[in-house]
């Protein structure tokens, strides 16, 4: 009994934590990159020897693609395309590591 209750679980706690990374990656990007584009477009530049940088704009980027990628699954999902949701969402997944 109680492997059938871990078996029920696994599922639900991925899905949930996705989803909490979802919803982290939007707020994210709904925070930082109006501020972004609001500095770049006062003449503001980013200064590319601080060794942050980078990681800025990898964690933003990562952020940005993730939160699409989600959004994308979910919905071909939702609009019926059980059959065909999986490969999407493996094409999806190459498409954000080719990236």
């Amino acid at each position: 009994m109680q492997n059938q209750s871990r078996q029920h679980t696994a599922p639900a706690f991925l899905k949930g934590a996705l989803w909490f990374l979802f919803s982290g990656t939007a707020m994210l990007c709904a925070f930082i990159l109006p501020i972004h584009f609001l500095a770049l477009s006062n003449g503001y530049r980013l200064r590319q020897d601080l060794p942050f940088i980078k990681l800025y704009g990898a964690i933003l980027l990562l952020a940005a693609l993730y939160h699409g990628l989600y959004r994308t699954a979910t919905v071909v999902f939702d609009l019926g395309f059980i059959k065909k949701h999986h490969l999407i969402e493996k094409a999806l997944v190459c498409l954000f590591i080719a990236t």
